[in-house]
């Protein structure tokens, strides 16, 4: 086996903490500074679920998704509207609305690349490897419309998409299946369910792959399926 680098050494001595703060740090400056760069809160885009939203604000009504007066919908998973209703509210709906939802964005989705570090140690990998991968998504915006806009769900359902992975290899590999951590779990699940309900089947292979492949957690496995599912 080859022996390590100087810079994998250098790395390996920075605690996890640090390097994900860093690459916080970085993708969030890039994105911010992209926002002013573009000028894009000057142009706001009024797609569905910013329409929910604004409706939500101002009316009260999960209503509105594809015109003025055109109802209650059902276009949209109910969590992000919700939180964008509540940036709308906090900073209205003007310019400065745009402006804090844009910002909102940017924070979700350099917080996806922050937590890479992480996902990296719990999968066994090296930390340099982990510090490449965010840092290289942290450099490189190129789905900026996608992390920085903020009108769709994209930046939320990528960060609980990432936190709930998280929060399954971990169980795997402590191969807790208590009702503790099954609610645990769970509760995030269902957090995810209602920003992007497509999660229903990567949660469904999640569930199953555990009892096909560690037979001696059967016997607990089910009170961990029945606390998630509660």
């Amino acid at each position: 086996m080859a022996a390590p680098t100087s810079s994998a050494k250098r790395v390996h001595r920075w605690t996890c903490k640090t390097v994900c703060c860093l690459i916080f740090v970085v993708a969030f400056s890039v994105r911010v500074g992209l926002i002013f760069a573009t000028g894009s809160y000057l142009h706001p885009q009024q797609d569905e679920v910013v329409r929910i939203a604004t409706s939500l604000a101002s009316r009260g009504t999960f209503a509105d998704a594809y015109c003025d007066g055109c109802g209650p919908t059902a276009h949209a998973a109910p969590l992000y509207p919700i939180l964008l209703s509540v940036v709308f509210r906090l900073f209205g709906l003007g310019v400065t609305g745009t402006f804090a939802q844009e910002v909102l964005s940017s924070l979700l989705a350099s917080l996806q690349y922050a937590l890479i570090p992480y996902v990296a140690e719990l999968c066994g990998m090296p930390r340099l490897a982990g510090l490449l991968g965010g840092a290289l998504g942290a450099l490189l915006p190129i789905n900026r419309w996608v992390q920085t806009k903020g009108n769709f769900q994209y930046a939320l359902a990528g960060l609980l998409c990432v936190l709930v992975t998280m929060a399954v290899i971990r169980t795997w590999r402590e191969q807790n299946f208590s009702g503790r951590r099954g609610v645990t779990v769970g509760l995030l699940w269902g957090i995810t369910l209602l920003t992007a309900p497509q999660f229903v089947i990567p949660m469904l292979a999640f569930l199953v792959y555990p009892w096909l492949t560690i037979p001696s957690a059967r016997k607990s496995y089910w009170i961990f399926v029945s606390a998630q599912v509660a």
